[in-house]
């Protein structure tokens, strides 16, 4: 999950990702080793690099503040279409991915369900934020669905599998009737 913080000024891009059991924080290219020490509402304790660092967190609907030793960050969520889908090779078909560690707290969609663009497909929870995955733009089949509610996902991980729905209308917009013309 890639974040932007901003403070007096300056950003910083951060990536956060897991990497042979450890979470590693890319800050604009250099590479930290992240622990998770504590997370309460309003604190979180991490070690960084073997220091250990106790900040105060808020957040609202476009994102949040952390503050540690009275300097404060702005973060804001990621874009809406945080769930990622990868083509598969030549067949439209593709998966929707977890673009963090999260926790699946609801599932919108049943396998063998059409469904259009921006519906709602599953909601993720991490760090008492919830983001909600939608499906690309388009008509789609709910192909397999790959996780439940209740499950720890980690990032990249897929979470279901879509297919490219017939909607029974030509690429010029006419009612496909079947015949080659």
């Amino acid at each position: 999950m890639k974040q932007r913080f901003v403070s007096a000024g300056s950003a910083w891009d951060i990536e956060i990702a897991h990497r042979d059991g450890a979470l590693i924080a890319d800050v604009n290219g250099g590479e930290h080793a992240v622990e998770i020490l504590s997370e309460r509402p309003g604190t979180l304790t991490l070690r960084v690099d073997g220091a250990t660092l106790v900040c105060d967190w808020a957040a609202d609907r476009s994102g949040g503040w952390i503050c540690h030793d009275g300097r404060v960050w702005r973060f804001d969520k990621p874009h809406p279409t945080a769930s990622r889908r990868r083509e598969a090779t030549g067949t439209g078909e593709g998966a929707l991915r977890s673009p963090m560690p999260a926790l699946v707290v609801a599932i919108d969609a049943t396998e063998g369900q059409d469904v259009e663009g921006g519906a709602m497909l599953l909601v993720l929870e991490a760090m008492k934020m919830e983001t909600r995955v939608t499906a690309p733009a388009g008509s789609w089949t709910v192909k397999r669905l790959l996780v439940a509610a209740g499950q720890q996902v980690i990032r990249d991980q897929e979470l279901l599998e879509l297919a490219p729905r017939d909607t029974g209308v030509d690429a010029e917009g006419g009612e496909d009737d079947g015949q080659v013309l």
